[in-house]
């Protein structure tokens, strides 16, 4: 079975067993991780319904981010990125 589900998903079978929750910030590095902080909280606020502390996020400075930020919750996500607003307008 540990073959199969592999890292990710040990990890999401244990959080859901300790009912805990996996919160990580990717962001364009110079955003700066306080920038990245202060608009995580908004969007966890309002797409997640809830307020983790920042010492409870993972952030990580990410090149190919394009000028915005990545906003996870356990497999759930709120994409910032330019890339993304860039796709959505093409449609």
């Amino acid at each position: 079975m540990t073959k199969k589900l592999g890292k990710r998903g040990r990890d999401l079978f244990f959080r859901n067993l300790t009912n805990t929750n996996s919160y990580v910030v990717e962001y364009y590095p110079s955003f700066g991780e306080d920038a990245a902080w202060s608009q995580a909280q908004l969007i966890y606020k309002k797409s997640f319904s809830v307020s983790p502390e920042k010492k409870e996020v993972v952030f990580i400075a990410k090149e190919d981010v394009k000028g915005g930020m990545k906003i996870y919750m356990n497999d759930s996500l709120v994409d910032m990125s330019f890339d993304a607003v860039e796709k959505k307008m093409q449609k």
